[in-house]
């Protein structure tokens, strides 16, 4: 769905001092989210993080596109902001179509429902929502033995623990299941950034929930080697709101939204004076920039 669709049209309607929808002209009712994709009908799930660096919006299509009520079971729990259908027409630019939209607004923990209807045509739909806590995920994109590519490093969002959560999957799609529990810290050696986890493993040495704890101490890295102060490296990891020493007092800062790549070199076994730029033949895994995820594991 794109908003310049239809361009053409829309200018045609434009210059004649109409406006021209054509997500709506009586196509069934429906809803889009970039997170969880299309709604067509009554009854989905949604799980929405308290806190989030990026609204959740859910497009209206279809029906007339001109009237729209929202209907909240449990108002305490959530709010929501109405964005108007409209043309949108820059000097010089195509015209570009925007939706009708509703933006979620979490108050707090707990689960409601919602119901979105086209005023006109009386079609609706209705979703049950779920107030979450959030996670921040490091997906893993280049693996290695210890952890292989699709393994995401999950740890959960204002709260005051050392835990990491491992799984696989896919971050960007939500779609990621539980395999074990650990423990991080994320350290300062000599001014460069490291994360030590303690994770089960194998006796082959890769992540396994059956397996016995294991200590391993990973440099951060840019994906070309390069690295920087620990707090503009845990800036760009979109992790700034971590402190480095993890069991310091936790402050919510002002989120970062960056997609970097990063490399994670072992230097388990490297004296700890000697760590500067380590490069080598060493176990790395490559990784993204965090995202925010609503927490929805099962253990």
């Amino acid at each position: 769905m794109k908003r310049t669709l239809f361009v053409v049209f829309a200018a045609l309607y434009i210059l004649s001092g109409c406006e021209y929808h054509p997500y709506y002209d009586g196509q069934k009712f429906r809803l889009y989210s970039s997170e969880y994709g299309l709604f067509e009908t009554d009854g989905a799930h949604i799980y929405v993080p308290l806190y989030s660096e990026e609204a959740y919006v859910f497009e209206c299509y279809g029906g007339k596109g001109q009237h729209h009520t929202v209907e909240i079971a449990d108002p305490d729990i959530l709010g929501y902001s109405y964005i108007e259908s409209a043309v949108d027409q820059r000097p010089f630019e195509s015209p570009g179509i925007v939706p009708a939209g509703i933006s979620l607004q979490p108050q707090k923990y707990g689960d409601t429902s919602m119901t979105i209807a086209d005023e006109d045509t009386g079609e609706s739909i209705m979703i049950n929502v779920h107030i979450c806590e959030a996670a921040k995920a490091i997906q893993v994109y280049e693996g290695c033995n210890t952890f292989e590519t699709n393994t995401v490093l999950s740890f959960r969002y204002a709260a005051q623990d050392d835990i990491v959560h491992f799984c696989r999957g896919n971050v960007s799609r939500r779609e990621l299941e539980y395999i074990a529990e650990g423990k991080y810290e994320f350290v300062d050696i000599d001014g460069l950034l490291h994360l030590q986890l303690t994770y089960p493993a194998d006796e082959e040495g890769k992540l396994s929930a059956s397996g016995k704890d294991t200590v391993k101490l990973y440099q951060i890295q840019y994906r070309d080697g390069y690295s920087y102060a620990p707090e503009s490296m845990m800036i760009m990891l979109n992790m700034q709101a971590y402190p480095i020493q993890t069991r310091s007092a936790y402050n919510i800062v002002e989120p970062g939204n960056y997609h970097t790549r990063f490399r994670f070199v072992d230097v388990t076994d490297i004296d700890p004076s000697t760590l500067d730029q380590i490069d080598g033949d060493m176990e790395i895994f490559y990784a993204y920039s965090a995202e925010m995820i609503p927490w929805i594991l099962e253990q």
